[in-house]
């Protein structure tokens, strides 16, 4: 009687699992090149997908990669619902510019905040940009804090009242 009851229970527990989802539905898809590209923050955006964090921009020799000259830049790509990608970006003039995360606002502009290392200190400063909806930048500032020795980052940004705040910029 007793095995007669766990084979009911077995029976009924595999026959009340189901597949919910397809393998199929689920975005698989990869950005940039063939060196360090990056992406910390990803956010919903109205039609798609907003991915924020660092593309680099290859410089080669011939046929092979100059890692030395490759610079590195605060990027942003922006999706449709099926990840295939619209457009994708990169900003900054330091050493080293990295996005940790990105809000849409209701027009469809982009902002993203992150941090870029000086190129004379090498800290980090909080650097935040903001593009229209096709991803031309229409401001960049960097935030820099007369410390010395100290390194501050953008990791957070909030959406609020139709403005942005950034939110664990320290």
């Amino acid at each position: 009687m007793k095995k007669v009851f766990y084979l009911l229970l077995m029976v009924l527990l595999f026959s009340s699992c189901r597949k919910t989802e397809d393998i199929n539905n689920n975005i698989l898809r990869l950005y940039g090149d063939a060196l360090e590209d990056i992406g910390y923050g990803i956010t919903k955006a109205e039609d798609g997908f907003v991915i924020t964090g660092q593309l680099t921009e290859v410089a080669k020799d011939g046929d092979l990669i100059n890692v030395g000259n490759s610079v590195k830049k605060l990027g942003i790509i922006r999706t449709n619902v099926n990840g295939d990608m619209i457009w994708q970006k990169s900003f900054g003039d330091q050493e080293v510019n990295v996005g940790s995360k990105a809000v849409v606002l209701d027009d469809g502009s982009v902002v993203s905040v992150g941090y870029a290392t000086d190129k004379t200190t090498h800290l980090k400063d909080v650097y935040i940009v903001k593009t229209d909806n096709q991803g031309n930048q229409i401001t960049q500032k960097y935030l820099k804090i007369p410390v010395i020795n100290y390194n501050q980052y953008g990791i957070d940004i909030l959406k609020n009242f139709h403005r942005f705040s950034c939110s664990g910029c320290y």
